[in-house]
């Protein structure tokens, strides 16, 4: 599925490098927002306080994100997931460094197809 939106880049400087490393693997699959879409997947770019939005259709993609982030980032990560109007929210019990929210994103994209990266 191709999505087409236009890139606004982040001042965020993290997010900045997420951006590149995206860019230079070739990955195109994701945007930037300030608002969170309501019919793509998103992910808020604050580590401490992450959240992952899903819309109603990818109801099933929180199984495999919950198994992945037990796999590779300790079976001690835990995710929780409540239903927010039309969008499931899960968030994570610790905080994750830069690294993992890269790793994080890039299964997104690989699952879903498309991932925007909210800017707070």
């Amino acid at each position: 599925m191709i999505i087409l939106r236009t890139k606004t880049y982040s001042r965020t400087p993290m997010l900045e490098r997420i951006m590149a490393k995206l860019d230079k693997e070739g990955i195109q699959d994701y945007d930037t927002s300030t608002r969170i879409p309501g019919d793509v997947v998103s992910i808020t770019s604050d580590l401490g306080d992450l959240r992952i939005n899903l819309p109603l259709d990818y109801e099933y993609n929180q199984y495999d994100i919950d198994n992945y982030i037990r796999s590779n980032f300790g079976s001690f990560v835990r995710t929780k997931t409540k239903q927010d109007r039309d969008l499931y929210v899960m968030t994570l019990s610790t905080k994750l460094n830069e690294n993992q929210y890269y790793k994080l994103v890039k299964y997104i994209i690989e699952i879903c197809e498309f991932i925007v990266l909210i800017e707070k």
